[in-house]
């Protein structure tokens, strides 16, 4: 019986196959010992499309073992928005989350309607925080931001009462507020 390939869960590549990004190495240190704050990794493309399947289904498959570990002590989403790249010759799936590209993180304003838990997450890029500002608005952002080494926010953390915030940034006013 001939096997057919699956459907991929990313129909499209993703926006950085074939190129090169910095990942925290902190977030590798299980892998790789004694390297700089931030690492070059080449993305290959989405882990599904790459194996066709996803990371959750790849059981004795190196990258997957190792990404499932560091998923679970980082607290890395479980999701999957993986890409499978390499750090030097060898390959590791990482979240998207994880990727620096070296530009600005961004200040999103919602004013009419409220965003999705969902929508926040794949925004902020893990795990919401959310922020009850004195002003009465409501600012979103990556709880564990921090730990993953995400930039610093400038426009965020200028209305944030104080609090320094990293990463993307949502920021929620009137009909937009979250319950």
């Amino acid at each position: 019986m001939k096997r057919s390939h699956p459907t991929p869960i990313h129909p499209e590549p993703h926006l950085l196959a074939g190129k090169t990004v910095l990942v925290p190495s902190k977030n590798f240190e299980l892998e790789i010992k004694g390297r700089a704050p931030t690492l070059d990794f080449v993305v290959e493309d989405w882990w599904d499309r790459v194996s066709g399947y996803s990371w959750k289904r790849g059981n004795g498959n190196f990258a997957c073992s190792n990404y499932y570990a560091r998923q679970t002590i980082l607290h890395l989403p479980y999701d999957d928005e993986v890409i499978y790249g390499k750090i030097g010759a060898f390959g590791y799936l990482a979240h998207v989350s994880e990727l620096q590209e070296g530009q600005e993180p961004s200040t999103t304003y919602f004013q009419h309607w409220a965003p999705t838990l969902e929508q926040a997450q794949k925004e902020v890029g893990g795990m919401v925080q959310l922020l009850e500002l004195r002003d009465g608005r409501q600012l979103l952002c990556n709880e564990e931001g921090k730990i993953h080494g995400l930039p610093f926010n400038e426009e965020a953390t200028s209305i944030a009462d104080g609090h320094q915030i990293v990463g993307n940034a949502m920021i929620l006013t009137d009909g937009a507020k979250w319950s």
